[in-house]
């Protein structure tokens, strides 16, 4: 067990006796499993790509530490830090998103990925969750002060959002964030 006191005012302290630790042990039980699963799915895919055959396997457990230290960071913010880094990352990806559909890799007439260095990135992957805090915030903050700006904005990030990822094309991802706003 961890040797944090309930009276631990400490950031780390504070996140350990509010954090759900159930979420934290299937995540953790989710990593296992994507791990092992990587591990044995990985090397087929590795040798007919012709790279080292754990080229996969070492990539995987390269950006768990990355992740890890971005979920820990975004579970100690207060909900209105949640709220500002979600507007930021939102913005970030709407950029991301509107930079592919004019520097974007080309993969079977779709335009949906950045080369960034040595880094494939899928600006529209940000969305989803940026989005899904960003019009929950919204919305709440209609209901609570009783107007409409809230649910304006929200539906027209959902369209302007919807209109960027049709022109890649992207119908799934579209499909995924209309069904977040809804």
């Amino acid at each position: 067990m961890v040797g944090w006191a309930r009276t631990d005012t400490s950031i780390l302290g504070r996140w350990w006796w509010t954090v759900d630790r159930w979420s934290m042990g299937a995540l953790g039980l989710l990593i296992a499993l994507g791990a092992t699963l990587i591990v044995a799915a990985s090397p087929p895919v590795a040798e007919r790509l012709q790279v080292e055959e754990f080229h996969f396997v070492r990539r995987h457990l390269v950006m768990l530490a990355p992740a890890l230290l971005i979920l820990v960071g975004s579970s100690i913010l207060s909900p209105i830090g949640v709220r500002r880094l979600s507007i930021a990352v939102l913005a970030v990806a709407l950029l991301g998103v509107l930079a592919t559909l004019f520097v974007g890799v080309e993969i079977k007439g779709a335009t949906r990925w950045l080369q960034i260095g040595p880094l494939s990135l899928q600006p529209s992957e940000f969305n989803k969750p940026a989005f899904a805090v960003t019009a929950a915030a919204l919305f709440a903050d209609s209901a609570l002060r009783g107007h409409q700006f809230g649910n304006l904005a929200a539906t027209g990030l959902l369209a302007a959002i919807l209109l960027m990822l049709l022109l890649q094309p992207d119908l799934g991802m579209a499909v995924v964030v209309a069904a977040v706003w809804g």
